[in-house]
């Protein structure tokens, strides 16, 4: 049996609630391991340190590989006091409590200037990123690929469901743009008023990692670095570690979180602050 230990775990993963719960395992990466809960739609994640915690995640003592010690695609998974696989590996469940809610705050002009500023000089273009400068800096369409044009006519209509599943990738560059979109609101405190609905139906639309992203941001959950990041919006290393997430997946979040932030600025919003929360316990 190899027993891997928990250190700090999102305040919401009740395990108490979780207890008797059968889960799947669902996928596994260098630093990361996804458990199904498919009766409560809902994505676990064990983690190494090398990730920062983010919502439904448990993140461990201990640095390893776990694709030389994870059981396989499918695999039963029983949650107690801890996660127990049926090839013998367990993960402790006592670890502290994190919240990871956006916290509202204010920010004046010059932060929300240096955050494009910084996307303009750093950020990574193939995703949202030059569609965005171009209607910014109202710079002529030029040539335009296809998913540009898409991109540039669904930002002027603002049916951010559109977006949902556009890209390649474990979180494609529409969604990671729309996260960043719902998290902005979130931390302005005028939630964006977009469906439940739309999130569920996006469940079939996208990668089930990226679907559960988006549920999380429409509720005001994100990564510890997101939240770094969100105390000033301009500290430049929590930018950087930002950025660094995936391919253009940080480029595209932060695209998402500045786009948001003018809309809400400029009144290009729903005055609706009402949500409809799920039961994620």
């Amino acid at each position: 049996m190899f027993r891997l230990e928990g250190v700090r775990r999102d305040a919401t993963l009740d395990v108490g609630l979780l207890n008797g719960q059968i889960g799947y395992v669902h996928s596994v990466f260098q630093n990361v391991l996804n458990i199904e809960l498919i009766e409560q739609d809902r994505l676990i994640t064990v983690s190494t340190p090398r990730r920062p915690l983010a919502p439904d995640m448990v993140r461990l003592k201990e640095t390893l590989d776990f694709r030389s010690v994870a059981p396989d695609i499918g695999t039963r998974v029983v949650i107690g006091e801890d996660f127990t696989f049926e090839n013998g590996l367990t993960v402790s469940l006592d670890a502290a409590p994190v919240d990871l809610r956006v916290k509202t705050r204010v920010f004046d002009a010059a932060a929300i200037e240096a955050l494009y500023t910084f996307l303009v000089v750093h950020g990574k273009e193939g995703g949202m990123l030059r569609p965005y400068r171009k209607r910014i800096e109202a710079v002529s369409s030029g040539r335009w690929n296809t998913e540009e044009r898409f991109i540039d006519q669904v930002m002027k209509e603002g049916e951010l469901a559109r977006l949902i599943g556009l890209g390649p990738g474990l979180t494609p560059a529409g969604d990671d743009y729309v996260t960043g979109r719902l998290l902005a609101c979130h931390l302005l405190g005028r939630p964006l008023e977009v469906p439940i609905d739309v999130i569920r139906l996006s469940r079939d639309k996208t990668t089930r990692v990226s679907y559960h992203m988006l549920r999380h941001a429409y509720h005001g959950r994100t990564n510890e670095a997101v939240l770094d990041l969100f105390h000033t919006l301009t500290d430049i290393d929590a930018l950087k570690r930002v950025l660094a997430i995936g391919s253009t997946s940080g480029t595209d979040f932060l695209v998402g979180v500045h786009a948001g932030i003018i809309a809400q600025r400029s009144g290009n919003r729903d005055s609706s602050n009402d949500r409809e929360e799920e039961d994620v316990s």
